[in-house]
């Protein structure tokens, strides 16, 4: 599924209606119209890919990549003005880094649960992304 304008969260019909192995790219833009491009993957049989998660949690988790930077006008309906301003002030501390290196690893439905908090990247109305470990630490 491709959406040709910027929004700030996916919409939920969007994910629900992902088949297994399916992708969502989407166009994650700030205030200005700028962002990354997201690509979320649905696992096969629920399950997101290389993340191991109880399977509860595996219907409501993505497999996320930034593919690259974006510059496009605004999706009626999948806008927010509060996460938009949170998504440019999260983008400005990675400015200088190429946007498909965004260290982001999974998108999750829903609020993060507050252990998860030291997790969280960026979290928009309904969804967060997960940010990947550093290669430093891994």
């Amino acid at each position: 599924m491709i959406v040709f304008s910027g929004a700030t969260h996916p919409a939920p019909l969007w994910l629900d209606r992902l088949a297994p192995g399916g992708e969502l790219l989407l166009p994650l833009t700030d205030d200005n119209w700028r962002g990354f491009l997201l690509r979320a993957t649905r696992g096969r049989d629920g399950h997101p890919g290389r993340i191991v998660l109880p399977h509860a949690r595996r219907q409501n988790t993505f497999a996320a990549t930034s593919i690259g930077a974006v510059g496009i006008f605004p999706c009626a309906g999948a806008r927010d003005d509060v996460a938009a301003e949170r998504l440019h002030a999260t983008l400005a501390a990675v400015f200088g880094i190429a946007y498909e290196d965004i260290p982001i690893q999974a998108l999750h439905r829903g609020d993060p649960d507050p252990d998860a908090m030291d997790r969280v990247w960026y979290h928009g109305p309904g969804f967060w992304l997960e940010q990947r470990e550093s290669k430093s630490s891994a």
